[in-house]
């Protein structure tokens, strides 16, 4: 066991609030150092008059000189009497023990004091016995242990936590060497710290225990040096700190862990650095770094370059001082917003160090390094992209324009190409009214080639528009097998003519499909057509329908020649007829391009698999459709009829641009007597009618050109002479949305079309009736 170094003393200040009297005498000087409360008292006066006071002021005249109380101090084994003298002048007998010897210089002594006097040491005796008997039950019943070790280093006294702590009982403790329990303390080194004891007071040091089953654990150890009876005493407390040096060495291997995290961290924050200084100077965008106020606080090589500045320039401006389109408080203002928003990229333009400007794209961010916001700026030249982008609009334009011009020069072919057509084919059918046998047989050719031309001007036409995005499709549930027997019946008389058998589609195409009607029979037309045409004479032609998950196949197969792989791969090529001059097989090459193009459009796809000699199958594929609630028209109810013939009808405005659509209403309201039926292609029309005539109901089309059924209903409402008459809404846009929107907007009902003609005419008379009321 090696003593440490004393970490704390007894001193005067431990006994300032004991009752046990106490002095500090500086030896050499013969004075008082300092007395306690208590020791006071015995002098009449107060602890501060004391301090510094000399023994020979304290002491009777015969009292032997200061020199004489020194020796006795340093010679004293236990107590020596020393007689003292009171404020008043009384004097009484004195006596000094020994507490702590400091060996100086200055010398000095920490001495109990105890007057001894006649009256008093009685009550005087019992009181230290008093407190000498509680401090003994303190340190008996102390959670430290307690030893008293004599001057052989054996343990003369210790307490039940001693016991307790080494496993061993009172006698078997007691007479023991230090050392047989503390593995680290040796026989030599116990004299070395009783003269320490002696010389120091007290010491506090760590060492180890063994308790009696082998077990090692660390106390902290408080020795002290108590004389008694002329002997040498070392008085100890020990203290367990398993505790403490388990949660020290926790707390060592935590700061460790620690430690080596920052380490780790810091190392990876010098890596990440590292990478992105490199990019930062490898990319070619442009990089800086500015302060809340605008101030340039870093950069890298790339934007030095872009503006002409080296690096140590930049970082010397600000903000405004390259920016060439905003002002300094709009880049104040920009700040805040990137600040508040978090990230910002705008386009702009960058002033050069030479006063030139050029146009950047900045991605802004802010970051917090450090605990202080900055603005992360990345800046891209956009002087290439800019430059692009006119060459792309310019291209643009002049696709747009070419476009129009083409979409010109269409209206004016097909204007110019009917309007003979019309008179050839007219006149042709006259002249053949009247034409002998021999001039039948020329003019059947003459109609028949204007009629051929006809179809080459109606497909050239339609495919142009297919291809520059004006032909539209307007998909709806379409029942197939019905348009399968309307499209082979118009192509019977083709095939009866070269004797080609048509076999009609089995019950697997009784379904709804989704395309339009009329590019769907068009693509019908076109695939039946070749197939009689490209067929050998007495062949035959099949149309059948394969179920698909959600889709539906209709193949047309013919017996004829069929075709080879290459010629396959041509086939829907615009103006490619394969061998069909050859074969003097009239036709216009476009008819299958039209037809693919036709079916993509409707969201479907077109193919043909075919085998030389055998034949051919062109199919195509389309999404089912669900069925309408019914394929057939609502029978109308009968007209309603009229007290007497002279009743004036109520009229009824209907504004609908679909001369199709106004042909079906017209031929409802054929019907009614009861109703006189007013039309209007077009909304200023239909308003300027509804003004004039005030009609009982209007029929409004939502889907109007120029002015939608929306804005007619607001036009309506804020007329004096239209705002009452009940507006019916007729759309084609069934979504609960679209209902909801024309209720709120005013409508007075809502018709989806196709129109179910009986609601229709309940609607109607609906209206009417609430009209007259």
């Amino acid at each position: 066991m090696t003593a440490a170094e004393p970490s704390r003393r007894l001193s005067l200040a431990d006994f300032a609030t004991s009752p046990l009297p106490v002095v500090e005498v500086d030896l050499d000087a013969g004075r008082l150092v300092g007395v306690n409360a208590a020791a006071a008292s015995h002098y009449g006066v107060a602890a501060g008059a004391l301090q510094g006071r000399s023994l020979a002021e304290l002491s009777p005249p015969d009292t032997p000189r200061a020199a004489a109380f020194a020796e006795r101090a340093l010679a004293a084994a236990g107590a020596f009497g020393w007689r003292q003298r009171r404020a008043d002048g009384a004097v009484w007998d004195a006596e000094f023990r020994v507490i702590r010897l400091d060996a100086g210089p200055p010398r000095r002594a920490l001495c109990a004091l105890h007057a001894v006097e006649p009256e008093r040491d009685a009550s005087q005796h019992r009181r230290i016995e008093r407190q000498l008997e509680l401090t003994q039950f303190a340190i008996d019943h102390s959670p430290d242990a307690a030893f008293w070790i004599d001057g052989q280093g054996r343990v003369a006294r210790c307490n039940e936590q001693a016991c307790r702590s080494l496993g061993l009982r009172a006698e078997e403790l007691v007479g023991r060497e230090v050392w047989s329990f503390d593995p680290d303390f040796t026989p030599a080194q116990w004299a070395p710290l009783l003269q320490r004891l002696q010389r120091e007071g007290s010491v506090v040091f760590e060492t180890r225990h063994r308790r009696a089953d082998g077990s090692v654990f660390p106390v902290e150890i408080t020795a002290s040096h108590i004389p008694v009876d002329g002997q040498s005493y070392g008085f100890c407390f020990a203290r367990d700190i398993s505790e403490r040096k388990r949660a020290e060495s926790a707390l060592r291997e935590a700061n460790e862990a620690l430690e080596q995290r920052v380490r780790e961290r810091t190392a990876e924050l010098e890596r990440q650095s590292r990478r992105t200084e490199l990019i930062l100077a490898s990319t070619n965008d442009g990089f800086f770094a500015a302060d809340p106020a605008g101030r340039l606080r870093d950069a890298n090589a790339a934007f030095a370059r872009l503006l002409g500045y080296t690096r140590d320039e930049l970082l010397q401006l600000s903000i405004p001082d390259i920016e060439a389109d905003e002002s300094p408080d709009d880049v104040a203002a920009h700040i805040e917003r990137v600040r508040r928003e978090g990230f910002d990229r705008f386009d702009t333009r960058h002033r050069r160090k030479d006063g030139s400007v050029v146009p950047v794209e900045v991605s802004v961010s802010e970051v917090q390094l450090a605990g202080e916001p900055l603005l992360f700026a990345f800046v891209r030249d956009i002087t290439q992209r800019l430059a692009q982008t006119r060459q792309l609009q310019a291209a643009k334009e002049d696709a747009e324009r070419a476009n129009l011009a083409k979409s010109e020069f269409l209206s004016r072919m097909s204007h110019e190409l009917r309007t003979p057509l019309n008179a050839i084919l007219g006149f042709g059918q006259l002249l053949g009214l009247s034409a002998t046998a021999e001039q039948a047989t020329h003019v059947r050719e003459i109609v028949a080639a204007g009629r051929h031309l006809l179809t080459l001007i109606d497909e050239v036409l339609d495919l142009a528009r297919v291809e520059s995005g004006q032909l539209s499709v307007s998909p709806d549930a379409v029942a197939l097998l019905p348009l399968l027997h309307e499209c082979l019946k118009l192509v019977r008389p083709q095939a009866d003519a070269r004797g080609v058998q048509l076999l009609a589609p089995p019950g697997q195409c009784h379904v709804h499909v989704r395309a339009d009607r009329t590019r769907l029979k068009q693509v019908l037309l076109n695939l039946l057509s070749n197939a009689v045409k490209y067929i050998r004479p007495l062949g035959s032609v099949s149309v059948a329908c394969v179920a698909e998950p959600g889709h539906v196949s209709i193949r047309v197969s013919d017996t004829g020649t069929g075709l080879t792989a290459e010629q396959c791969a041509r086939l829907f090529v615009p103006f490619e007829r394969l061998d069909a001059e050859a074969r003097q097989i009239q036709g216009t090459g476009i008819g299958l391009a039209l037809t693919k193009r036709l079916v993509e459009l409707m969201g479907g796809t077109v193919g043909v698999e075919s085998t030389p000699g055998v034949g051919s199958t062109f199919w195509v594929r389309l999404a089912l459709a669900a069925p309408p609630a019914s394929d057939a028209p609502a029978e109308p109810p009968p007209p309603v009829s009229t007290e007497a013939d002279g009743v004036v009808p109520r009229e009824v405005l209907c504004i609908e641009d679909n001369p199709a659509n106004l042909r079906l209403i017209e031929g409802i309201f054929a019907m009614r007597r009861d109703i006189r039926l007013l039309t209007a292609i077009a909304p200023g029309l239909g308003l300027e009618l509804a003004r004039v005539h005030r009609p009982a109901l209007i029929l409004l089309d939502i889907g109007l050109p120029d002015m939608d059924g929306f804005a007619v209903l607001e036009c309506l409402r804020r007329s004096e002479a239209t705002r009452t008459i009940p507006v019916v809404a007729v759309s084609a846009n069934a979504m609960p949305r679209d209902v909801e929107r024309a209720k709120a907007a005013g409508f007075d009902a809502y018709l989806t079309k196709p129109l179910d003609i009986a609601q229709l005419l309940r609607v109607v008379d609906e209206m009417l009736g609430r009209a007259t009321r």
